[in-house]
């Protein structure tokens, strides 16, 4: 289960993945033909990000940098490994947020504030050694508990260590286990495949459960080509069906009645295929 965090004072977030100076690059009628466009660029956009599955139940998050929390079951047997669904993981840090909220990218407090979500910078550093630079990690923290793994393995377990970690033996008492920090300095992830790498903790045991934030999606000034012509696609189709008409294609009233045509969903095959790599998918 993942959720957006989103702070207290924003308001809700409007994604728009072209910019009116793009309009006609892709093909789109600026305000002064089409009045309502910047309207439906939003509702296109909203749709994508919908569509990839990056919005939760408020619709918050978005395919642009955002800042998730994922609660999720250790995966792999014997390794602290797990896979964060929502990709690519993004190394977002203060200062890059700086500099675009300088730019007008990110406006907080604006009732329209289509390029920040409201992201949290993280304040590790990973070092990667002989492998290359040393980058701000996507990872803004992370916490782990142990508990005695699924009922058809119970009581045995995978790891040696399991009976002499008391915060695993507590389990056998009732309750919830407790949550433990993590060692957030020799974790390791691959931003693309979404894999993240966590050591062991107390007596070398792997957590059993943990709960990890951290920012996903790209820079709102580079967003990826797919994406904005996805977007460009979703809003000309809406143009076709009345500027939000979104099941009919044409209208008529006449003698014999009324005939009306209606086609396909507007996020139609061809876009479905532009869309296809930003879609969020989960393994469990």
């Amino acid at each position: 289960m993942s959720s957006p965090i989103v702070p207290a004072n924003m308001l809700p977030f409007a994604p728009s993945f072209l910019f009116p100076f793009e309009y006609a690059k892709y093909g789109l009628p600026d305000s002064s033909t089409q009045p309502d466009i910047d309207n439906l660029v939003t509702l296109a956009s909203a749709m994508v990000d919908e569509y990839c599955g990056r919005t939760d139940g408020d619709s918050s998050g978005s395919l642009v940098y955002t800042t998730y929390q994922e609660r999720i079951l250790s995966q792999s047997p014997g390794r602290n490994i797990n896979y964060l669904p929502h990709r690519p993981l993004a190394s977002i840090g203060a200062t890059q947020q700086n500099n675009l909220m300088a730019s007008g990218f990110a406006v907080t407090g604006a009732l329209s504030q289509p390029y920040y979500t409201g992201w949290i910078p993280s304040q590790f550093i990973i070092n990667p050694g002989p492998y290359g630079p040393a980058i701000q990690s996507a990872i803004v923290a992370a916490s782990g508990r142990y508990a005695f793994p699924r009922r058809d393995t119970y009581p045995m377990s995978n790891d040696p260590y399991a009976f002499v970690n008391p915060l695993t033996i507590i389990t056998l008492f009732g309750g919830p286990p407790p949550w433990v920090a993590i060692d957030m300095t020799n974790q390791d992830y691959d931003p693309q495949t979404g894999e993240i790498w966590f050591a062991s903790g107390m007596w070398l045991e792997r957590y059993t459960e943990c709960i990890v934030t951290y920012n996903s999606g790209y820079d709102p000034t580079n967003i990826p080509y797919k994406i904005k012509l996805a977007t460009a696609a979703i809003v000309k189709n809406l143009m076709m069906r009345g500027s939000g008409t979104t099941g009919m294609s044409s209208f008529t009233l006449g003698k014999t009645g009324i005939s009306a045509l209606f086609t396909e969903d507007i996020i139609d095959s061809n876009i479905q295929r532009m869309l296809q790599a930003f879609v969020t998918i989960r393994a469990y």
